[in-house]
């Protein structure tokens, strides 16, 4: 009787220790989902940032375009109106 009451909590005590380590292979396996899906997470958040920078550049850009076409506008009417201006001075 004692043999089969050994026997019994050896076999509970493997089974235990069975469960126990099929438990924390789970809990490594989450553990490793969770940092993966971590480190995606940075990484969109890095892509995000990104984005944001590009388009902040565009627009920056953008803004420069403008800046430089309204200065060559100004540029030509300058050099009309001196032109204008120079053929008045010949006519005097």
């Amino acid at each position: 009787m004692f043999s089969k009451e050994l026997s019994a909590i050896d076999h509970n005590t493997v089974k235990y220790m069975v469960d126990e380590l099929q438990n924390k292979v789970k809990e490594a396996h989450s553990e490793k989902e969770k940092e993966s899906a971590r480190a995606d997470m940075e990484k969109v958040r890095a892509d995000k940032e990104k984005v944001r920078a590009d388009e902040e550049k565009v627009r920056a850009d953008e803004e420069k375009n403008r800046a430089d076409t309204a200065e060559n506008k100004l540029k030509e009417k300058q050099e009309a109106d001196l032109r204008k201006d120079e053929e008045e001075i010949r006519r005097m």
